[in-house]
């Protein structure tokens, strides 16, 4: 087995994880519906971090075709980012019933949005290893298009306001969606 396989293999059981508890916390947000009241926050986080984690994965595949070969800090560098994916994915969603018990509204400010900072994360690290990786211009375009995507969810998590909280996760989505177009096109 080549080098690339298996850390792909590796990468692929974290992220794997973390979309599986991604899933789960939603399926437990759903059953919840009767005795928790709903918050379109969580869910539309939750979309986000999928997508995320979908795209990550679909660019991990592409790797051989842009690298040769993989040293020890190349595979640790892809297993930091897809821990960051799997952080914010086990912070994100509720996973104990009595999480589920009170409002989302409430699990997101108490719990959920520490999610935020692990995404903001991803995105620098991705940033960077992008640069280093594959030689990419940190001031390139596509660079600058990141910025909003690591400082509106570094907003959210900081931000007392309730209504600026609700702007810009939803100003994160069309964003996000532009941004996996351009990575999937490039």
């Amino acid at each position: 087995m080549d080098t690339f396989r298996l850390i792909s293999v590796v990468l692929s059981m974290v992220l794997g994880l973390g979309v599986t508890r991604l899933l789960l916390g939603l399926v437990g947000i759903f059953r919840a519906r009767r005795v928790s009241r709903l918050d379109w926050l969580v869910p539309t986080w939750a979309f986000s971090l999928f997508l995320v984690q979908l795209e990550y994965w679909w660019a991990i595949n592409q790797l051989p075709l842009v690298m040769d070969s993989f040293n020890f800090h190349d595979f640790m560098a892809l297993v930091v980012l897809t821990l960051a994916l799997f952080v914010a994915a086990a912070l994100l969603v509720p996973s104990r019933p009595e999480d589920e018990a009170g409002s989302l509204r409430q699990f997101f400010e108490l719990d959920g949005k520490w999610a935020l900072p692990a995404l903001s994360a991803f995105f620098v690290m991705g940033f960077l290893a992008n640069v280093f990786f594959l030689q990419v211009s940190p001031i390139s375009w596509w660079g600058l298009f990141d910025i909003p995507l690591v400082a509106i969810p570094l907003v959210v998590f900081t931000t007392k306001s309730r209504r600026l909280q609700e702007v810009l996760s939803a100003a994160f989505v069309p964003l996000l969606a532009v941004d996996v177009a351009i990575s999937l096109v490039s």
